[in-house]
C-alpha cells in the first residue's frame, strides 16, 4: 500500500478519482505511548479470536500474500497517515481501529 500513499503525496493528487468512493484499510506503526495503550484491549481480544478461529482453514494465498505485506511494505503512524491523506484529499475520514489498523474513506 505503501506505494499508492507516496503516489498520493508527490503529486498531491492530480490524478482523477472517478469512482464516488475511495478506500484504504492498512496496519498502523506506533509512535507514541498512546498506541500501545490500545494493546491492552487488542492483543487479548485477538489471542480469543485466534482461540475461537482456529479450525477454520486459512487459504494458502492468503497466508503467503500477508507474509509478503509483512516483510516489505513500511507501515505509516497515524499522524503520517493523517497529513498525506488531508493534504491529498481534503475532507477524507481517518479512522483508528484495534487490531493495530486504520481506515481513510473518502467520498467524491
Amino acid at each position: 500500500m505503501i506505494h499508492y500513499i507516496r503516489g498520493l503525496q508527490n503529486e498531491k493528487c492530480s490524478m482523477k478519482i472517478s469512482s464516488r468512493k475511495f478506500v484504504v484499510l492498512d496496519l498502523l506503526k506506533y509512535e507514541s505511548i498512546k498506541d500501545f495503550s490500545s494493546d491492552l484491549i487488542a492483543v487479548p481480544l485477538n489471542k480469543l479470536f485466534l482461540l475461537k478461529n482456529r479450525q477454520i482453514e486459512k487459504p494458502l494465498a492468503a497466508v503467503e500474500a500477508m507474509k509478503e505485506h509483512l516483510r516489505t511494505d513500511r507501515f505509516l503512524t497515524l499522524s503520517q497517515v493523517k497529513q498525506i491523506y488531508s493534504d491529498s484529499l481534503g475532507k477524507a475520514k481517518i479512522r483508528k481501529h484495534l487490531f493495530w489498523r486504520y481506515s481513510v474513506v473518502w467520498q467524491k
